[in-house]
């Protein structure tokens, strides 16, 4: 085969360096490479054209945390601790009770509604108590400090602290035998051993008890003695016998 029209070709390639292929180059630009953001979120999702086709578009979406997030945690936290807390006082504050309340409140109840209730129960009992004591103890100061009712025969004069008899004698009976209450001033400090000299040379007396108080200004003192079978006291002549002793003593 002859090749002898190729030298057609070889004058295309003759004039090879005067071609400036320079502006067929493109310079690229460089793109450092990056590492994926794991707080970074890219979702692909199909969107609907007019004409019918789906196009792909990428959406970012951030992880961040916000602060209201974090605001809604912390809260949620200190919730739980408060509730956490105000359990175990509750819990601390039944076992309290069931130490205070008596066993016989307490026995076969284990519920703390049932704790509760008892507890209702031995506060009324307990006030219950206090006001038969007061109500007890308000009788015995009126005893002492006021006249006696029907049945009991007494013999007074007023303490003046001047005079010579400040004496107030009062004579009842009693499940024993006789009552005696004496009040006198304070100034007769051994009334108390004059009249108990007087009770024992009475051959039917005989003392059990005797309690001794101040009520400024003045002692009272109560005296309780037995009373020999078959024998009758006369309150009256029996008071008159304490004052004048006291008197002469």
């Amino acid at each position: 085969m002859d090749f002898a029209s190729s030298s057609m070709f070889a004058s295309d390639f003759a004039n090879e360096s005067e071609l400036d292929l320079s502006s067929l180059i493109t310079p690229s630009t460089f793109i450092p490479f990056q590492e994926p953001n794991p707080s970074t979120r890219t979702i692909h999702c199909a969107v609907a054209e007019n004409d019918g086709r789906q196009s792909i578009r990428e959406e970012t979406m951030t992880d961040e945390i916000t602060k209201e997030d974090v605001e809604r945690k912390n809260k949620r936290a200190k919730h739980r601790e408060i509730e956490r807390q105000r359990r175990q006082d509750v819990t601390s504050l039944f076992k309290n009770l069931r130490y205070i309340l008596p066993f016989q409140y307490i026995k076969g109840k284990r519920s703390s509604s049932d704790h509760v209730q008892e507890a209702v129960n031995y506060i009324k009992d307990l006030e219950k108590k206090i006001k038969e004591i007061s109500e007890k103890r308000d009788r015995i100061t009126r005893s002492i400090t006021h006249p006696y009712s029907t049945g009991v025969s007494s013999s007074s004069s007023y303490c003046s602290c001047v005079g010579d008899t400040h004496l107030d004698v009062k004579v009842r009976t009693c499940l024993v035998g006789i009552e005696i209450v004496v009040s006198c001033c304070f100034r007769h400090e051994s009334c108390l051993s004059s009249i108990l000299q007087l009770l024992v040379q009475e051959q039917c007396l005989n003392v059990v008890s005797c309690i001794s108080a101040r009520l400024h200004p003045r002692f009272i003192h109560t005296i309780v003695s037995e009373v020999e079978e078959g024998i009758d006291i006369n309150f009256s002549k029996l008071q008159e016998k304490i004052k004048q002793w006291e008197s002469s003593s």
